[in-house]
């Protein structure tokens, strides 16, 4: 149409994958690094969380699970967990991005609350009187 020649997928994953990942990792780590040295200083901090599927219902593969800073609204931290790191179950992805998120979370910031949606499978860790995730 206009003799513009394109690159092909191939081409396009394979100079994304070399060039612009890896910058958008680094880019992240810096980011997400000052923003925790900003929040060590706080007495508490509250965090709001939630996880989303990459499709609806049992099917999903992916699940992302994001969590955000009351006060500053700065995200502090994004976990994808993939259907194949939970025996295939769709069903307890959330629950598992959760314990990855604030494990990493809890050694860093001195969190005192968290908000999140009524998840069951959280909501029962939570209640647990032996998990050490207690707040």
């Amino acid at each position: 149409f206009m003799n513009i020649g394109f690159v092909s997928p191939k081409t396009f994953r394979l100079i994304q994958n070399h060039y612009l990942v890896d910058s958008i990792k680094d880019f992240w780590e810096k980011k997400r690094a000052a923003i925790i040295d900003c929040l060590h200083v706080k007495e508490s901090v509250v965090a709001l969380a939630d996880g989303r599927m990459d499709s609806p219902g049992h099917t999903a593969q992916f699940c992302t699970y994001t969590t955000m800073e009351n006060d500053s609204k700065d995200i502090i931290s994004v976990v994808t967990v993939d259907k194949r790191q939970t025996n295939r179950n769709s069903v307890i992805m959330e629950k598992h991005a959760f314990i990855q998120t604030f494990d990493n979370l809890l050694a860093d910031l001195n969190i005192t609350e968290i908000v999140t949606d009524a998840h069951m499978q959280i909501s029962a860790l939570l209640e647990k009187e032996d998990t050490k995730r207690k707040l």
